[in-house]
């Protein structure tokens, strides 16, 4: 009897092991693929620009706007991000060509030309009377202004005109 009790445990462990798989989760792999981030970031204007195939000059707004980021991407496309205390944030962006350089996708209400300081601006509106963005080109370069908040003209015009004047003022 000992031997029969014997072999219906043995019978019985050997059961419970084959139906194990039963019990236990199998966890199946996954292939993740990631794209390598194309922008590298620098923590300073020099640094970025050491990168770049063109020169770069951009206005001191300080103490109203102060640049917190500097990106570079594949040698030929600048982006510094201001920041204010009140008025959120904006991106310039410079390229040494004529693509639009933009990344911004958005659909605008109002579109329209202005010159300034001799400069073709095509501004980009959500409502009348305040600007959201601007791009240009000036010699063979590509310009590109996005705000995060809407600004009135004048002040979105000053800030344009500066970029205008100081890349005017400087040879590429």
């Amino acid at each position: 009897m000992k031997k029969f009790t014997l072999l219906l445990l043995v019978i019985f462990i050997f059961l419970l092991s084959g139906c194990s798989s039963l019990f236990v989760e199998e966890k199946e792999e996954v292939a993740v693929t990631t794209l390598a981030n194309p922008w590298k970031t620098y923590e300073s204007l020099d640094s970025a620009a050491s990168e770049l195939s063109f020169s770069v000059h951009i206005p001191d707004f300080s103490p109203t706007w102060v640049p917190v980021s500097y990106s570079v991407m594949d040698s030929s496309l600048l982006e510094v991000v201001f920041s204010s205390d009140t008025d959120g944030q904006f991106t310039f962006r410079m390229s040494a060509t004529d693509d639009e350089i933009s990344g911004d996708y958005n659909t605008y209400e109002l579109v329209s030309n202005v010159t300034v300081n001799g400069a073709w601006i095509t501004e980009y509106s959500l409502q009348e009377g305040t600007i959201k963005a601007a791009s240009w080109m000036y010699e063979g370069h590509a310009y590109y202004l996005l705000f995060d908040n809407s600004q009135s003209e004048e002040s979105f015009l000053k800030i344009v005109g500066d970029f205008v004047d100081l890349n005017k003022t400087y040879p590429y």
